[in-house]
């Protein structure tokens, strides 16, 4: 599985994998300023809705929202993600 990141802190992205079980994950870092280009992806994973918004926007693709404390009294309006606790809760609606 590779997981594409903008996050510029390569370690911590490194160590969390490892922290969270997770590391078959091979990160792939991008830089997404600007947008109009994004690398073609299956699905789109994160905590920010606004992130999700505008991402969303350049592509077809399912999106799920990480649920967290700055997000958890976010209304998802235009039905633009599926909220998921956890990578176990993300994998089983991918996976199944």
């Amino acid at each position: 599985m590779i997981a594409v990141t903008a996050r510029k802190q390569k370690k911590i992205t490194y160590e969390w994998l490892d922290k969270n079980g997770l590391g078959y994950i091979v990160p792939y870092f991008i830089d997404l300023q600007p947008l109009n280009s994004i690398p073609d992806f299956d699905y789109l994973l994160d905590d920010s809705p606004k992130k999700i918004a505008r991402l969303i926007d350049n592509t077809k693709k399912q999106a799920f929202i990480f649920e967290s404390s700055q997000n958890i009294n976010c209304v998802d309006i235009l039905n633009r993600y599926v909220r998921v606790k956890d990578w176990e809760d993300f994998l089983s609606k991918v996976i199944g």
